[in-house]
């Protein structure tokens, strides 16, 4: 228990440090709304008069004080463009992003392991080696190069799949491979190199000595051993893939989260933009909170005080 407040404690400085990060980031950058939404045919007066109507002739100390009170209050207030309620906005556009991220995940987690558990049982052998050097090249894809290669040849040249939009799962597809791909390498490379350091280990001969299959001592012995660092490595790249789907999704033009946030921060609409981050951010924590949570339960060794 103590453990478990102590790390909540620490979730939520962090969470309010990243939103005085954002506030203040947002502010610092070039650019105004109000001469963004004005274009070049508003008046000196019009111009004033919006800043007041949008909050921004006020001190900055006294926006970031409106600011903290809506965070601990929830609200997270409204667009400066449209005047709705940022999360409202914001919620129309979580669940597409969870869907695209956790499609990806699952995909990843259902081939890479598999791939991984496979050329670790035959290490040096031809279809190691073969693994290990696909791994190599697609990991270093840029996916956002892989996703406008994958629209030219499945939805322009043989069109078995929708290049933009969201819709049926046909849409998700590529998307989830453009995210996936490089992402699927790494789970390859990190549950081979696991199981390989540990073949060595006198509890892998010990399981051998007892007439074990090698796929049996692999999977089951070597593969356990990996499992605390591997899900580590799953727990924070699901939250890069929460936050790191914004140029995919500006790509396929997916209605998520992430081309909500690049559409902010255009049109410098400093409340839709602090609320993406910190729902993101907030995504990204929770997800680290529960995956140090899980290390008793793999590993009952670990205790925490």
């Amino acid at each position: 228990m103590p453990f478990i407040l102590n790390r909540f404690l620490q979730m939520l400085v962090t969470l309010l440090i990243m939103a005085t990060m954002v506030f203040l980031a947002i502010r610092l950058t070039p650019g105004d709304p109000a001469q963004i939404f004005l274009g070049d045919v508003g008046s000196p007066h019009q111009y004033q008069s919006l800043r007041e109507l949008m909050g921004l002739d006020r001190p900055l100390y006294v926006q970031y004080a409106e600011f903290l009170q809506g965070l601990f209050t929830a609200d997270l207030g409204e667009s400066l463009f449209d005047g709705r309620p940022v999360m409202d906005r914001i919620s129309r556009r979580i669940l597409p992003t969870v869907t695209l991220a956790l499609t990806t995940m699952v995909g990843v987690v259902l081939l890479g392991v598999p791939l991984g558990l496979l050329s670790a049982a035959v290490p040096g052998s031809f279809l190691d080696t073969v693994i290990r050097m696909v791994t190599y090249s697609v990991q270093a894809v840029a996916n956002f190069w892989l996703a406008i290669l994958l629209i030219m040849f499945f939805s322009i040249r043989l069109r078995w799949f929708p290049a933009f939009g969201a819709g049926g799962p046909s849409h998700l597809i590529l998307p989830a491979v453009s995210l996936g791909i490089p992402f699927l390498a790494r789970v390859v490379r990190f549950v081979r190199g696991g199981i390989v350091e540990v073949l060595d280990s006198d509890f892998v001969r010990t399981a051998r000595s007892k007439g074990l299959s090698e796929v049996v001592v692999v999977t089951k012995h070597a593969f356990r051993v990996t499992l605390i660092p591997l899900i580590t490595d799953l727990g924070l790249r699901l939250g890069w893939l929460l936050g790191g789907t914004v140029i995919i999704e500006t790509v396929f033009a997916w209605p998520g989260l992430g081309s909500l946030t690049v559409e902010a921060v255009r049109t410098r609409d400093y409340p839709l933009v602090e609320g993406s981050v910190l729902i993101l951010s907030a995504f990204f924590l929770v997800t680290n909170f529960f995956i140090d949570l899980s290390y008793g339960l793999l590993d009952p060794r670990i205790r925490y005080g």
